[in-house]
Formats: C-alpha cells, structure tokens, sequence
C-alpha cells in the first residue's frame, strides 16, 4: 500500500493499484533506480527466490514488476551503491542458501548479477 504525503504531514488514502507483488514480501527498499528523478521500490520475494523492482510513474503509482534473480528465500532487500560508480545497486540477504546477493546497477532500472 501506497500512502502519498501532504505537505502539512499528513496522508492522503492508499493507493490501491500502486503495486502488487503477489508473492509474500519480506523487505521493501526504495530509491531512484532508474536515474529518472522519481522513486523506484524493490521488494524481496522469499518464496520466489526473486527480487520485483517496480519503477516508479512520480504519482504514487507503479510499472508492473521486473523480477530480478536472487538466491534461496531472500529475506532483506537494500539498495546502494556498493562499488562506487554513481548507480544504485542492490543486494539481499538470503536465508536458505545463508549468503547474499549483489546485482549491479546499470543505470537504468536494470541489473547484472555478479
């Protein structure tokens, strides 16, 4: 569930069609993924072994999910920029297979595994 903020701090009514994953989600993390001034989100999907980044449209609302390939049941999900090149990247904490998996950015809301 979306809840857009007002500038007095408060909320206006969820946004029921903001996104869906489907799946049961454990984490969610946002930031600007695509490099386009708007938010992005990302959730972890640990019965899928799947990450969805979801690019945001700047009204609250979502693009359908791109899965992202993660390992066994991830738990965590988070973004940064973890090798210094000025793109969000992404890794998840992943119970079953106990490691975590880092995707680089690309700059565009996709990834490359590594």
């Amino acid at each position: 569930m979306v809840l857009l903020g007002a500038a007095d701090g408060t909320f206006g009514d969820p946004l029921r069609s903001a996104f869906s994953t489907n799946i049961t989600s454990t984490s969610l993390a946002a930031g600007d993924l695509n490099n386009d001034g708007r938010l992005d989100v990302v959730t972890s999907l640990i019965k899928s072994d799947k990450a969805a980044i979801e690019l945001g449209r700047g009204d609250g609302a979502f693009q359908d999910a791109t899965p992202l390939a993660t390992g066994t049941a991830p738990v965590s999900v988070q973004t940064g920029d973890f090798n210094g090149d000025g793109r969000l990247d992404l890794a998840t904490a992943n119970y079953l297979s106990g490691d975590v998996t880092v995707s680089l950015g690309l700059g565009d809301g996709t990834y490359q595994d590594t």
